[in-house]
């Protein structure tokens, strides 16, 4: 049952404070599913990560759901590694963790423009990442970090959750909650819960008709550049920039993240390859360097240990 008093909104600074403001974020996370948090970056670091971002996903991008993506972008694009090992970001995996040893699964994305339906980041089309079952299993603690570079404060089109719908496996189940962040706001939330991004207009559901129909049924194919174009063309007009996201994961060292981490892992590097493209195994000496200061562990693939970050060469 969701308690109302469990609030699930916090701001950065307060949570520097630690005591109580720590122990409500833990407590919103693990009742509702999701935590925002305001004023986490600046709007100079914000718009370098849209730059940044927005440049490898137009040369290096897969276009899926009418959008641009890449998977592994924490290992592959070293100029992002500031943001994936920036120290504000590392202490709200710390605090929301606490006492745990942490562990990066290694997941991380870059988004433009995707739509996408309601899911979860538990499961893919082919099944859970998951070797036993995880809904209703406290220790299954794997919380991912979105970052949403552009405002949502006044839209309805940023992250929409459906509340405590990590103890379902019904996608239908929960109260559905659209956040409406802020440019420099983040969102951290478990696996498991159920949410979606951009839903489709009219106008945006035939061109994903139109594009299924071109592709053909092999779901490794990409979109025709024709589609995402038209699309990026579609939003900007509607909102005068396009929508662009980053994400990786975290979580407390068990068999579940261990489980995530190597079959994510196996799914990001496949993707990557079916698209034609080349991918890195191992991150930038600058991001696990900062990984090791914060005490954070770094998962290693195709295998069921761990090993403490440390930066390359070593």
């Amino acid at each position: 049952m969701i308690l109302d008093k469990v609030v699930d909104t916090f701001d950065y600074y307060e949570l520097e404070n630690g005591g109580a403001a720590q122990e409500n974020l833990r407590a919103s996370i693990q009742t509702n599913g999701f935590a925002v948090l305001k004023g986490v970056f600046s709007e100079d670091e914000i718009g370098r990560m849209r730059q940044q971002s927005g440049e490898f996903l137009l040369k290096r991008g897969i276009r899926l759901g009418l959008g641009r993506t890449r998977s592994n972008v924490a290992a592959d694009m070293e100029e992002l590694a500031w943001v994936f090992g920036h120290e504000r970001i590392l202490n709200v995996v710390l605090w929301s963790l606490v006492d745990a040893s942490v562990v990066y699964t290694g997941h991380s994305d870059a988004h433009m423009n995707m739509v996408a339906g309601w899911h979860k980041d538990s499961e893919t089309r082919y099944g859970s990442y998951f070797s036993q079952p995880c809904i209703g299993v406290d220790s299954c603690k794997v919380y991912k970090i979105g970052i949403y570079l552009q405002d949502h404060s006044h839209n309805n089109t940023g992250l929409k959750v459906r509340r405590g719908s990590h103890k379902s496996s019904n996608l239908t189940d929960g109260d559905i909650t659209t956040i409406h962040s802020g440019a420099g706001d983040i969102v951290i939330f478990d696996v498991r819960i159920s949410h979606c991004g951009d839903l489709p207009d009219p106008i945006e559901s035939l061109m994903q008709k139109m594009s299924r129909v071109l592709k053909g049924r092999d779901p490794h194919r990409q979109d025709p550049e024709i589609f995402v174009r038209a699309r990026e063309k579609y939003v900007e007009i509607r909102r005068n920039q396009q929508k662009m996201s980053l994400f990786f994961t975290f979580g407390i060292e068990n068999q579940f993240t261990i489980d995530f981490s190597n079959n994510n892992m196996k799914r990001q590097l496949r993707q990557i390859e079916l698209s034609g493209g080349v991918s890195k195994t191992n991150f930038p000496a600058e991001l696990s360097e900062r990984l090791r200061q914060m005490n954070i562990k770094l998962l290693t693939f195709g295998d069921t240990k761990t090993v403490r970050a440390r930066p390359e060469g070593y």
